[in-house]
């Protein structure tokens, strides 16, 4: 670590804590908004660690989570330094909007990013080049989308053995009740295929490409603000940075379950929606998970298709047709 840290507009001197910009092109000033940094630089060397939320302008958990943490860390007692960027997209946040009001793209699909692309492509690559580069690890906070409910877990991607492991223990340390690993992709696929979602151009996939160790953490719901959310993630934070050893004091020892699959139920007609379990129980095969009710007098029963742990369910009380209604992860001895 350089005794003197500077991210953007940030030059942070060893034992200080300061807050700057990101700059935004001037070609996009009236697209983009600048991204708040806030460096904390230890009084000691150590290791960088980047930790940011808010790629989505509707994740308040994830932002408050950044945001308190970075206010309530001590450079006095700091080793290495932790660049924090609670929002990275706040031109959607003053929109009140999930992606780039400036060009309707998912921030989360852009990185490493395009100086000469589309403005979402634009920070994407400010972002990456000029904050998460400096760093050792990184940990990406995010929640659900709006009418979903995420328990706390942590996806890492196989690529490079070394950073995979070291990944897993990030999310470990972070108090993550899952650990989800995903598939290493053949020829002609992308990363996240067996899940239907891409996440080649995610934040933490970029990342280790580039040997940098860390997750997207998931927790919550968007659109909504849950202090009991925002403290559990603070607090692992805190406790990640512990067993980094970059603060003193005892590493609080958490025991994630371990996936490589996961399964989704959708919804087959729309309806009054029942749910029946929340994020993080453990259910068997047939259990009842959920209802529907349709009008004057239909009910659907939803029920486990296999054992597992439930992800994320949804949290709306009318459903459409093909809507999530549960993610199921399957526990890795149910994969052999």
């Amino acid at each position: 670590m350089l005794k003197t840290l500077c991210v953007g507009t940030v030059c942070a001197e060893t034992g200080t804590k300061k807050t700057g910009i990101l700059p935004i092109p001037e070609k996009f000033a009236g697209e983009l908004l600048p991204v708040d940094v806030i460096v904390v630089n230890g009084r000691e060397d150590g290791p960088v660690v980047y930790i940011g939320a808010g790629t989505h302008g509707d994740e308040f958990n994830s932002m408050e989570a950044c945001r308190k943490a970075a206010l309530a860390l001590d450079p006095q007692v700091l080793k290495g330094a932790v660049i924090f960027a609670p929002c990275h997209n706040n031109a959607a946040l003053a929109n009140c909007c999930r992606h780039s009001p400036a060009d309707g793209k998912d921030l989360d699909d852009c990185f490493p990013g395009d100086l000469n692309g589309t403005p979402s492509d634009a920070l994407a690559y400010i972002i990456f080049h000029e904050a998460l580069l400096k760093a050792d690890y990184m940990i990406d906070m995010h929640t659900a989308s709006k009418n979903g409910c995420n328990i706390r877990y942590g996806t890492i991607s196989p690529v490079i053995p070394e950073v995979r492991d070291r990944s897993y223990q990030l999310v470990k340390d972070f108090g993550g009740q899952v650990v989800f690993e995903l598939k290493k992709p053949g020829p002609g696929e992308y990363l996240g295929q067996e899940t239907g979602w891409n996440y080649s151009g995610n934040l933490f996939a970029q990342a280790h490409l580039q040997g940098i160790p860390g997750s997207i953490i998931e927790y919550g719901e968007a659109g909504r603000l849950d202090l009991s959310q925002i403290d559990a993630a603070v607090q692992g934070i805190f406790n990640m940075l512990k067993g980094l050893n970059m603060l003193e004091g005892e590493v609080e020892e958490y025991s994630p379950i371990f996936i490589r699959r996961n399964l989704t139920i959708r919804s087959e007609k729309q309806g009054l929606f029942y749910c029946y379990k929340e994020p993080g129980e453990l259910v068997k095969k047939g259990m009842l998970l959920g209802e529907i009710v349709t009008y004057p007098d239909k009910l659907t029963r939803i029920t486990a298709p296999c054992d597992g742990i439930v992800l994320r369910i949804a949290t709306e009380a009318l459903v459409k047709q093909d809507v999530r209604l549960f993610i199921l992860g399957i526990p890795e001895d149910q994969n052999k």
